[in-house]
């Protein structure tokens, strides 16, 4: 029974409460780390209990702009007393969602516990950073994340749960190899799905050159290509939101983007009349850098200086 499975088993369950807990990653306070361990004070909140579930919500602080957005779920378990203010528990079936949902996302939703009378969300979230939810919140939360079938570069490749939980859990440790003596389709699979969703979600899945929304049509590109450095591969900084059509052109070297963000467009196409008209509507436009991890200079360097066919 993989994770998804065992959280809507667990949530039929009578006496089971469901909660959303805002996390800031780890490195914050108590020594925090996301699908593994959280803390709180009773003394706050004392409405969670061992065998709970929750969904994690990334806060505005930390995500820029009113872009809070859901990224995962679990079942609390065993709660122990870390000193007289603080409680900690360690987390069970952790699950990444298939698609961080932000708030564009959630216009439309049912909410059940609560009447939502604001469009920028202000008191909706409770201060303290949990928050209970009605059981059917918790469920069509779910659902509406795993509605989206993400989709992986190589057909032959994996994802598995459990594996993107340890490289969401490497990433946020700021450790980002990936080695290609431990490579096989199940990690390779789930590598990449992991470095999609964080790229894409500091994108707010939106293309960074063109703004295209649809997410269906958007790709998390490497700018350092994942052949050419196995210490970055799981980097945010070393990814674009891309279109299909513009990741395609980047990763040929027809177009770049320069270190002051701005895109280049290689003549070379010229030779395509029409391919060159429409990229030439983007030539020196800057991309979208209002994200939490801009694309790192170093990176966009060296795509500049490796891959870009220069002018002729």
């Amino acid at each position: 029974m993989d994770q998804l499975d065992q959280l809507f088993k667990h949530s039929i369950q009578q006496d089971t409460r469901f909660f959303i807990l805002d996390t800031r990653g780890i490195g914050h306070k108590y020594d925090d780390e996301d699908f593994k361990k959280y803390s709180w004070s009773p003394k706050q909140y004392n409405r969670v209990r061992a065998g709970d579930l929750f969904i994690y919500r990334r806060p505005n602080s930390k995500s820029q702009k009113e872009s809070f957005y859901f990224f995962g779920a679990g079942i609390i378990g065993p709660i122990q007393k870390i000193n007289d203010n603080i409680v900690q528990a360690t987390i069970l079936s952790p699950l990444i969602f298939n698609n961080y949902l932000q708030p564009i996302e959630l216009i439309n939703f049912k909410w059940t516990f609560k009447e939502k009378t604001r469009d920028d969300w202000q008191y909706f979230f409770n201060q303290y950073g949990m928050m209970e939810i009605a059981q059917a919140d918790f469920i069509n939360l779910l659902k509406l994340t795993f509605s989206y079938k993400p989709q992986i570069q190589n057909i032959y490749e994996e994802i598995d749960q459990q594996l993107e939980v340890n490289f969401y859990q490497q990433m946020y440790q700021k450790n980002f190899k990936v080695e290609d003596k431990v490579m096989t389709q199940k990690v390779r699979g789930s590598a990449q799905s992991i470095f999609a969703k964080e790229v894409k979600g500091n994108y707010f899945h939106k293309c960074c050159i063109t703004g295209i929304d649809t997410k269906e049509l958007l790709i998390a590109s490497h700018i350092v290509p994942w052949s050419k450095d196995e210490n970055n591969r799981l980097n945010p900084a070393n990814g674009l939101c891309l279109s299909p059509l513009f990741d395609k052109a980047f990763d040929l070297g027809l177009l770049t983007v320069k270190t002051d963000f701005r895109v280049e467009v290689s003549n070379i196409i010229k030779k395509d009349k029409v391919l060159f008209d429409y990229f030439s509507n983007y030539s020196g436009k800057k991309i979208n850098i209002h994200v939490r991890i801009p694309p790192d200079l170093g990176f966009l360097d060296w795509h500049n200086k490796n891959r870009f066919k220069e002018n002729i």
